[in-house]
């Protein structure tokens, strides 16, 4: 056989602020080549292959000819390539493998018992053919375990290049690509630099600093996030490690910092976050969410241990067997692990073999936990054990390991139709129909993912967790007590954010250093946004913060049958609504798919279906960050940091730093 190339890419198209849309009738169209070269091994002689069986009868699939020879056409006609097969397939936390398995299963034949029962009888074949039918077995072994194991759109999108020399290899990189780092070609850290920052009038000089950028999806933003770490064994009020987050991600600078403020107000352990204006070698660079992070410095200053070897990092797991491998040490100088890889597995063990909070409760933060959940639900926050990654899991010296979460950007209710929705096919209108997208009032068995720690710790027995929703909305989940601290932050950063949405004589915007980035918010949507109308995003779209609180907290009232402020329980509370930028639904009509059938028409003349299968490919060049020598590793670079304090409420920060 020649060489095999095969290329994957589940999703489509992004044309500006658009969610992925694509046409599936097209993606499947593209995938025929694929689908040919799984039975390019079995086009060999069946009867000379086994002689001594009715190889039509036996192998009726396969529409085996008078010469031995199986009807390759005849099979992929049998193969059924209707996207309506689809309508409702789960194509947010779905994968490209399952639809590949209910192809090769549900069509008028099940072609992968058929070849697996071809394997299984040990056919007389060549070495080549051999060779081939390794390849095809290998193929179809990872589809079927892969088509059960659910994968994000965005963050474990599959872009994987298999080749015939190297098929086994690449399908251990597919297994593990939940844990891909997809950032890696897109990377910049210097440690030539110093950092100056100024707290109201107080000026903090720090020589030894690494500067660099931060997250996964976030890189390829306008305006990336950073990474700063000072280091000398100097700090920050207590703080070696934190973040500077553009969080362009949602167009209003409050998402993170209400997440941190409601964590506090409640009680819980969490990174803290506030606001710093940023300057690069007297560069302004704009206003970013400042939080710490959940480092070993953090651990210390927290909970007193130093250079602690139970902080875990979780990318793809989902407190489940996965997490064995899915969650790495933060401590890099151990040196011998094995005592506490023992420590760790054994952790998961008991996790998964639980059955009811009262085997865990020694072991874990329980009620911490189900706090964290009630306040995901609540907020509408995604982007942790849901998809299974942004989160810690770190043994406290009391002996109980505690689940911390990290990036609350995706607060409040954005870009929700990822996880229910997913791809948006242009000729499946249908989903949009069959699918409930009215999220605030989903229940929480609606809104949850099936995860081992939630079915046993609240669907089994919702009672702690019916209390916490209780004690969350009494204390800061309502109307009374958001609002006012929401208008009171944005005074606050009002003339940063106006700043920050406000393009300087060459037309260019503070931090805006990926030139390959689309600048998606104006200062319109920031104001908009934080009160009450919902907006499109860079990914879907995300609703007003206080239209979410508000329609929440209607929910929950009655759900739970909770006391609540009649004032925000009146259907005929007044509202306002910015019609201009209201994101009014997804118009099916108006995205250019045109790029999509250039790749099909192009992948028709370019492939050869016996030699070369490919899928869809990407529409556009990975990003990449154009930036001037200024930013380049070598040069120095300093930072500047002026602070305001916040102006005094209940949910003030432990230091008063709430702007650089």
């Amino acid at each position: 056989m020649n060489k095999l190339s095969i290329i994957f890419l589940f999703c489509a198209l992004f044309p500006g602020l658009t969610p992925a849309v694509s046409n599936l009738t097209l993606e499947l169209e593209s995938s025929k080549p694929f689908f040919e070269w799984i039975f390019t091994p079995i086009n060999l002689n069946f009867t000379e292959a086994f002689p001594d069986i009715n190889v039509k009868e036996e192998f009726s699939g396969f529409h085996i000819g008078q010469d031995g020879y199986p009807n390759i056409n005849e099979i992929m006609a049998d193969l059924n390539l209707d996207a309506k097969n689809f309508i409702d397939f789960d194509f947010a936390l779905g994968n490209i493998f399952s639809i590949y398995n209910k192809i090769l299963e549900q069509g008028k034949y099940n072609y992968i018992e058929l070849i697996q029962k071809f394997e299984a009888m040990n056919p007389n074949l060549s070495n080549e053919e051999e060779s081939a039918m390794n390849d095809a077995k290998s193929l179809i072994t990872a589809i079927t375990e892969l088509a059960n194991n659910n994968t994000d759109t965005e963050v474990k999108q599959l872009n994987a290049v298999l080749t015939k020399d190297n098929l086994s290899e690449n399908i251990d990189e597919i297994k593990n690509i939940e844990g891909d780092d997809l950032s890696s070609d897109m990377d910049f850290k210097t440690k030539n630099g110093t950092l100056t920052v100024n707290i109201a009038g107080e000026e903090k000089n720090f020589n030894k600093i690494t500067f660099s950028l931060s997250g996964q999806y976030s890189r390829s933003l306008v305006k990336p996030n950073f990474n700063l770490k000072i280091r000398g064994k100097q700090n920050l009020f207590g703080r070696s490690q934190f973040k500077l987050r553009s969080d362009l991600t949602e167009p209003t600078f409050l998402r993170s910092k209400l997440n941190s403020d409601i964590h506090k107000k409640m009680g819980l352990t969490s990174i803290l976050a506030n606001y710093a204006t940023l300057y690069i070698n007297d560069e302004y660079m704009g206003l970013f969410v400042l939080t710490d992070a959940y480092k070993l410095p953090w651990i210390e200053q927290v909970y007193g241990e130093k250079d602690s070897i139970h902080l875990y990092k979780c990318l793809g797991a989902q407190l489940s067997i996965d997490s064995f491998n899915y969650c790495e040490n933060e401590n890099d100088d151990i040196v011998d692990s094995t005592e506490i890889s023992e420590e760790w597995s054994s952790f998961i063990e008991t996790i998964i073999n639980a059955k009811s909070a009262e085997d865990i409760e020694d072991i874990f933060e329980v009620d911490h936990f189900i706090k964290e959940m009630a306040i995901e639900y609540l907020l509408g926050a995604w982007d942790h054990l849901q998809l299974g990654h942004n989160f810690y899991l770190y043994k406290q010296p009391n002996g109980k390991w505690i689940y911390l979460t990290y990036d609350h950007d995706h607060s409040f209710g954005i870009n929700l139709d990822r996880i229910y929705l997913g791809t948006i096919y242009v000729d499946l209108p249908e989903r949009l129909e069959r699918i409930n997208l009215d999220y605030p009032n989903y229940s929480f068995s609606d809104w949850t993912q099936s995860r081992h720690l939630i079915d046993i710790l609240i669907l089994k027995d919702p009672t702690r967790f019916n209390q916490a929703i209780k004690e969350i909305v009494e204390t800061v989940f309502n109307p009374a007590t958001l609002f006012p601290h929401i208008d009171e932050l944005k005074e606050f950063i009002r003339p940063y954010a106006q700043k920050d949405y406000t393009p300087n004589e060459e037309g260019n915007y503070p931090g805006r250093i990926n030139t390959l980035g689309i600048n998606p918010y104006t200062f319109e949507h920031w104001e908009a946004n934080s009160e009450f109308t919902s907006v499109i995003t860079l990914q879907y779209n995300a609703y007003g913060i206080k239209y979410w609180i508000l329609a929440k907290y209607r929910n929950v009232c009655k759900t739970y049958d909770l006391e609540c402020d009649p004032v925000y329980l009146d259907e005929n509370f007044k509202y306002d609504v910015d019609e201009n930028i209201e994101f009014k639904g997804y118009d099916l009509s108006s995205y250019d798919l045109s790029s999509l059938y250039e790749q099909v028409k192009e992948l028709e003349n370019f492939f050869e279906p016996t030699s070369t299968i490919a899928g869809p490919t990407p529409t556009a060049e990975p990003t990449t960050y154009e930036t001037n020598s200024e930013y380049d590793v070598g040069y120095d670079v300093g930072y500047d940091a002026e602070v305001e304090t916040e102006v005094d409420s209940e949910f003030d920060s432990e230091t008063e730093t709430e702007t650089l």
